[in-house]
């Protein structure tokens, strides 16, 4: 170990600014720290004496300049570096004593100083080095355990979730956390970042954000932002635009709750690195992505990616973390630079990471004290490449499946679910027949009534096999809540409600279909297995009806098949909508109910509207046009049979937003 004199200096430290890129408040469980190492990645290492004096004599010129930033006079901290120590791959960074005033942000101190200790390990052939630091002999993480056991009792509601099973490993929604941002100082507002060459990582990273939200939106993957992304959001309470604010300043015009945003008086910058963590906690999520810029040495170079063992997701952050690498190294070194250089996973304890309930990375893109590194971030190519890249790594650990082009079916049919308590077709199960068509796929939808005891969930079965894009909503809405793609075949895909007593849903074709296939769903007990059936879920809007409109909804009239007067038995009303070119669907026994008058929401008033009509099991080649393409429409039949019923609206024209049928 290489012992130095105590030299007296002085090691200042500004309120704002800084050149590393991730800011640290911190949650920490009862964990000490290890040097154990895998013995199979330790290298021997040579020459150990020469290298901790490098390293002393490097972060002590760091402390004394303006390396570190303290180029604010509002000094605040005081710590004297006292020795260096490397225990196997383990670099043991040993301070004096410091205080922590109200608004020291630990990591705007720490993080420069860990980067240039890993790097220079990295140089020296160390391999998987560790940094960890020391304050007075405890170690930092300790230290900061004090703080947030303090902020918990505060706030029990913001505890990390020890236990693993309280994770939500189904959530596919991602957290974007674009770091820093503009920021309350004192009286006034500040960056976070200097600037380097132009290059303020505040800006970058919103900008980074918001490559990576158009790629996720695009693939139908469900993201919520930390900060602003949107550049025509105006401007915030800052007199900047609101995307160059930071999180804390977001949370607060979005009137999230306080525990989130303000979770201990220990500063603005505190509080903002809390609140990325917190919201994303907050919102369930399933991954937590947080981007960054680094800061360090001007020779220090390319990307890193770093994890936290108290993150309670430990193995998961590790194994998003490895994906993210491959991804990365594989995007940049053939889109940018062939030579560009992807670490990780690194262990560190980032306050974003151990706070956050769920797996967590914070990716490292560049240097922006690196003239290089810089140009890279600045380039459209670089951009495109790294978010192509996290994108790519995120649909891979959440296994969500390709983008598709938009899913376009031919309407074939309606079926209806509307009294599970009476076994028979149109109450407890139903059919509907798909049928080919050239160059594009098919359609079916169905309206399902829930019942807690007997219909809570369907299994929906084709007799042949197909795969399909399944889109559901309640029956009250024209936006569906949900999409996805599956196979179905002989078994089982399972359909739970939207939570809307009444739901409703379209099945549709990826492509077409050379035969005709029978769409079939049943209603199951809620003890029933659930039948996932390795769905991949999609953007709500990549499927749609060939129909020039919007599918906003379905009825049924099966009155013979029910002893019971109501809805989707002799009457039933279908959502439409005034604000986009719509097209409603029926499905119509005519049993007991050979007339039947269709209006717009109840009323007599006259609109035009394309009302068709075929057999239910007939290709939609066989529909006819009825009542002159006007609505009120009254249709009538002799026999007794099945009918498939479509009124499709233009925008504006339907002020009512539902489509009413009668039994008359």
């Amino acid at each position: 170990m290489y012992k130095k004199r105590n030299l007296g200096f002085t090691l200042v430290i500004s309120a704002i600014l800084l050149l590393s890129g991730c800011g640290n408040e911190n949650s920490v469980t009862e964990k000490t720290p290890s040097t154990q190492i895998n013995p199979n990645k330790v290298n021997k290492i040579e020459n150990i004496a020469e290298i901790e004096l490098e390293l002393d004599t490097t972060l002590t010129k760091m402390i004394n300049s303006d390396f570190i930033g303290n180029k604010n006079t509002n000094y605040q901290k005081a710590s004297n570096l006292l020795s260096v120590k490397i225990i196997n791959n383990v670099i043991k960074l040993y301070f004096d004593e410091i205080s922590m005033t109200e608004d020291f942000v630990m990591e705007d101190f720490t993080d420069p100083l860990y980067s240039m200790a890993y790097n220079i390990a990295i140089k020296k052939k160390i391999n998987n080095p560790k940094v960890e630091i020391y304050f007075d002999g405890r170690f930092i993480d300790d230290i900061m355990e004090e703080k947030d056991k303090e902020i918990e009792n505060n706030f029990p509601e913001l505890k990390r979730k020890e236990n693993k099973l309280l994770f939500k490993t189904s959530s596919k929604k991602v957290i974007i956390n674009s770091g820093h941002g503009r920021t309350r100082a004192g009286n006034g507002w500040g960056w976070q970042r200097d600037l380097f060459g132009g290059y303020r990582e505040d800006i970058g990273n919103a900008e980074f954000g918001m490559i990576l939200a158009s790629k996720l939106k695009a693939n139908g993957i469900i993201y919520e932002s930390v900060r602003e992304l949107n550049k025509n959001a105006g401007n915030g309470v800052s007199g900047l635009a609101k995307w160059k604010e930071n999180a804390r300043q977001y949370m607060i015009a979005h009137k999230y709750p306080k525990g989130i945003w303000q979770s201990k008086n220990d500063g603005y910058i505190n509080n903002d690195i809390r609140s990325r963590p917190n919201f994303a906690n907050y919102k369930q999520a399933g991954v937590l992505i947080s981007l960054h810029t680094n800061g360090g040495h001007s020779s220090a170079r390319g990307t890193q990616i770093y994890i936290s063992d108290r993150n309670s997701q430990i193995s998961e952050s590790t194994k998003l973390a490895k994906i993210l690498k491959k991804h990365l190294k594989s995007k940049i070194t053939s889109k940018y630079d062939p030579n560009w250089s992807v670490e990780g996973p690194i262990q560190k304890n980032h306050g974003e990471n151990r706070i956050a309930n769920m797996p967590s990375v914070i990716i490292e893109l560049g240097y922006h004290t690196n003239t290089q590194d810089r140009k890279a971030l600045t380039s459209n190519v670089f951009r495109d490449a790294t978010m192509e890249a996290v994108k790519d790594a995120i649909k891979e650990y959440l296994n969500i499946g390709d983008v598709l082009p938009t899913i376009r079916g031919e309407f074939d049919g309606a079926g209806s679910i509307v009294s599970p308590t009476e076994d028979n077709w149109g109450c407890n199960r139903d059919i509907a027949v798909m049928h080919p068509h050239q160059n594009t796929g098919s359609t079916v939808v169905f309206q399902w009534a829930y019942n807690k005891d007997t219909c809570t969930q369907l299994e929906l079965f084709a007799n042949n096999p197909i795969d399909v894009a399944i889109k559901s909503k309640a029956w009250s809405q024209v936006q569906p809540d949900q999409a996805f793609t599956v196979k179905l075949g002989s078994s089982p895909v399972t359909l739970k409600t939207t939570g809307s007593k009444w739901s409703t849903f379209a099945v549709t074709t990826l492509r077409s279909l050379p035969k005709a296939t029978t769409i079939t769903a049943r209603c199951v007990e809620p003890s029933h297995k659930f039948y996932n059936a390795n769905r991949k879920h999609i953007a709500k809007d990549l499927v749609s009806i060939v129909y020039p409109y919007y599918w906003t909804g379905t009825g049924s009239i099966i009155s013979y098949a029910s002893h019971i007067n109501g809805y989707g038995k002799n009457k039933d009303i279908a959502v439409s909508s005034s604000k986009v070119n719509s097209v409603t669907s029926f499905q119509w026994a005519t049993h007991s109910c050979k007339r039947l008058q269709l209006t717009s929401g109840g009323s007599n008033s006259s609109i035009h509207a394309d009302i068709r009509m075929k057999g239910w099991d007939k290709p939609n080649n066989y529909f006819q046009k009825q009542c002159n393409n006007r609505l009120p429409c009254t249709l009538q039949v002799s026999g007794n049979g099945y009918y498939i019923l479509q009124i499709a609206t233009t925008k504006g024209a339907i002020s009512s937003g539902q489509i009413n049928a009668d039994c008359i």
